[in-house]
């Protein structure tokens, strides 16, 4: 793994260290909301269902007020009363339409549509009022409707309703039962409800409860059950039958706990009780449901989660770019450097830690440039300023030699002014190829100079007449070796332009607070602006033409600018006729190989 990292360029390596960090960090958080977000879905989800539950047990109260209401209407209406109160049985199977309003009765049993059954049982032996809209049949006897336990239930209820579930095969209220009912029964007492005056039986069809009940499921494996205060079964929905719905519901503790909800072998129990008619409605509801809310969470979560960092890829490519794009540049300019291009300069855009890379990069550079410049750049026009100084490869060991001979043999033979002449040839060349030293004392340069000058001498006798005036304070400081020379050859070489008039040459040096400043004077023919150009401009045509003084000037010009970094002053001044001055000031040397920097 280590190695395939280090095998990524930074770019890639930034994008996935910012997604090594996000991406925790995002899973932390995600973790936080799908919990955060389970909860709430699951609180949101149980709440809608305990209001499903209590609406439902709305919606059946509303059926069940519409037989509650009638069986009150009958239990209140005086004429029914009346019959209900007679001292002797009344056989006259009429009286109840004669003397009651059972057609209003009729009627409001019409327009409920869900009121199926009706029937008044009188205490005192008249015949009972019976009506069956669905065809179905009621007991006549009274003294048989005594006998069941539904009628001992409703008496010890003292006027209140019992409510019980009747289905085709129930032969305790009818004796033909056509359609699964509801049945509401209540005795009917005097108004000081010491005296029983009759029995009432109102049947409802338990198809619109049922299927109020049955919209409720949306699944196969939910259920909801209907009970009676009395814990009596009025409508089962579902795979449980009535003993295991007990069963479960015991189980769960006989009582609900957590915003009517409770646990129970894989179901969620919801219960709603009705405040008007004491139903009691169970809703079952498979534990997986919550695996289902769960599973939707982290769907939506970790879809939330992908997406964002998807759209954070972008994002990371753009912070990598801005990030890469100077280091990719201090790249490619290192790569330059390493080719040798030190010019390359990087443009620092920035003031943070890579603006200062970029910036210590560029110091380096140059820093390097000068160190070459000043060592190899320098050494290297040394080696051609001897060279061309000489215009041939002269063993030096050899020429010393050799001229050390001359000299020993003219001794020898008593031509004393000619071994002077050698010896100064001798330390000419000594002075000029002493090698691995590019600064030299001023006494050595002047000591060159003298030797070249004696050589001259003697070349033109009395023509040639020079002074070297140096203050001896300064002949210790360390010059560039061949510095003043060139200007020295020069002046000779072109001061016999005239033929046969005299030359002579002044070369003086002094100290200038703490620069150096030399000058040398001669009385030759002078030179136009063009040549002074030249000389200090042009080496490419001076070394065409063969003329090595005029290309050692340019080289000197061209040494003194690496040694001395502009901090120097060469001034040539002349006329036609006139002569010629050289003024050279040497301020702060910087480096060169073999020296120190000097003050």
């Amino acid at each position: 793994m280590r190695d395939k990292l280090r095998s990524l360029n930074i770019g890639a390596k930034l994008i996935l260290y910012i997604y090594l960090f996000v991406t925790p960090v995002l899973l932390v958080i995600s973790f936080f909301l799908v919990r955060k977000n389970y909860r709430e879905n699951l609180t949101q989800e149980n709440s809608r269902y305990v209001n499903e539950m209590d609406s439902l047990v709305g919606n059946l109260d509303a059926q069940l007020e519409q037989m509650i209401s009638l069986g009150t209407y009958v239990c209140i209406n005086e004429e029914i009363l009346t019959i209900l109160r007679s001292g002797e049985a009344l056989n006259d199977p009429t009286i109840w339409y004669k003397d009651a309003p059972m057609k209003i009765i009729q009627d409001m049993m019409a327009l409920s549509g869900q009121i199926k059954t009706i029937a008044i049982y009188p205490e005192n032996g008249t015949l009972p009022f019976l009506r069956c809209m669905d065809n179905s049949a009621y007991i006549e006897s009274i003294d048989e409707i005594r006998e069941s336990e539904i009628y001992a239930t409703a008496c010890s209820r003292i006027g209140k309703y019992i409510l019980r579930r009747a289905e085709k095969s129930d032969d305790n209220i009818y004796v033909n039962n056509r359609s699964n009912k509801i049945v509401a029964s209540r005795e009917i007492y005097d108004i000081s409800r010491r005296y029983k005056l009759g029995y009432l039986t109102i049947g409802m069809s338990v198809m619109d409860f049922d299927g109020a009940c049955a919209r409720l499921l949306r699944k196969d494996d939910e259920a909801v059950y209907i009970f009676t205060a009395d814990g009596d079964l009025l409508s089962a929905n579902g795979i449980f039958d009535e003993k295991e719905v007990h069963t479960r519901i015991s189980e769960a503790g006989g009582g609900l706990v957590d915003n009517n909800i409770c646990e129970s072998a894989g179901y969620y129990i919801y219960k709603s009780v009705s405040d008007k008619t004491g139903l009691v409605a169970y809703r079952f509801v498979s534990a997986s449901m919550r695996n289902e809310i769960l599973r939707s969470v982290l769907f939506t979560n970790m879809s939330l989660l992908i997406g964002i960092l998807l759209s954070l890829m972008p994002i990371a490519y753009i912070i990598s770019y801005i990030i890469t794009r100077p280091l990719k540049k201090l790249s490619q300019a290192m790569v330059e450097f390493q080719e040798g291009n030190f010019d390359r300069k990087l443009e620092v855009e920035s003031g943070d830690e890579i603006g200062m890379v970029s910036d210590g990069f560029n110091t380096m550079v140059r820093a390097i440039k000068d160190l070459i410049d000043s060592n190899y750049v320098i050494r290297l026009k040394e080696k051609e300023s001897e060279l061309d100084a000489l215009q041939a490869q002269i063993n030096p060991h050899f020429l010393y030699n050799a001229l050390d001979t001359f000299y020993w043999k003219c001794v020898e033979a008593g031509n004393d002014e000619i071994g002077e002449d050698i010896l100064a040839l001798s330390n000419l060349f000594r002075l000029v190829l002493s090698r691995g030293e590019g600064m030299i004392r001023i006494s050595d340069e002047i000591s060159l100079i003298s030797n070249y000058l004696h050589i001259q001498h003697e070349r033109f006798g009395n023509r040639l007449s020079y002074k070297i005036d140096v203050e001896d304070d300064i002949i210790e400081e360390r010059i560039p070796k061949l510095i003043l020379q060139p200007f020295v050859e020069n002046a000779v070489l072109h001061g016999f332009e005239k033929g046969d008039e005299d030359f002579s040459l002044l070369i003086r040096g002094r100290r200038d607070d703490k620069r150096l400043v030399f000058v040398i004077s001669d009385s030759g023919v002078g030179m136009t602006k063009e040549k002074i150009d030249e000389l200090l401009h042009g080496a490419g045509s001076a070394k065409k033409e063969g003329r090595i003084s005029g290309y050692a000037i340019w080289n000197v010009r061209e040494r003194l600018d690496l040694l001395y970094h502009g901090d120097y002053k060469l001034k040539i001044t002349s006329g036609v006729g006139e002569g010629t001055e050289v003024i050279l000031e040497l301020g702060k040397i910087y480096f060169s190989e073999g020296s120190k920097p000097q003050s």
